[in-house]
């Protein structure tokens, strides 16, 4: 099923789904990289992926090194098809993702320490009345 429509599933996969606790906004200056369009992103595809037929996950991946200009942990959202459970995700959609986005098809396998997934959700499907929230360092 993925590989059927694995454009679809590519297209709305990708998203930043983590923020770094050390992040500071005068490294990414631009109004591009503000957080609050890395939540609009992430939302969108969460929503798109659901109408797609699928389930928005995020990834965390541990590379060798072999993703030249990339991180050596990668994280970001990634839909694979409803029926798909945690260890499908984890042993195949990833790794199918991972290998298409960086053009290395079939041979991923062996350049990836570690993957895992956690399904996500969003927030105004949570029923919460209200939110006592604090980030590092803001007194809380």
């Amino acid at each position: 099923l993925y590989e059927q429509h694995i454009l679809t599933w590519v297209s709305v996969s990708g998203a930043a789904t983590t923020v770094r606790t050390t992040w500071d906004p005068a490294e990414e200056a631009g109004e591009y990289f503000t957080l609050e369009k890395k939540y609009a992103t992430a939302e969108g595809q969460y929503r798109s992926c659901l109408v797609n037929g699928g389930r928005y996950w995020r990834m965390f991946a541990e590379t060798q090194g072999w993703a030249r200009g990339y991180a050596e942990f990668l994280s970001g959202g990634v839909c694979a098809p409803w029926i798909c459970d945690h260890a499908a995700v984890e042993a195949v959609i990833m790794l199918r993702y991972l290998e298409h986005f960086f053009h290395v098809l079939g041979k991923a396998t062996p350049l990836i320490r570690q993957l895992r997934a956690e399904e996500l959700s969003s927030w105004s499907e949570v029923a919460i009345d209200f939110v006592l929230a604090g980030v590092w360092g803001c007194g809380t």
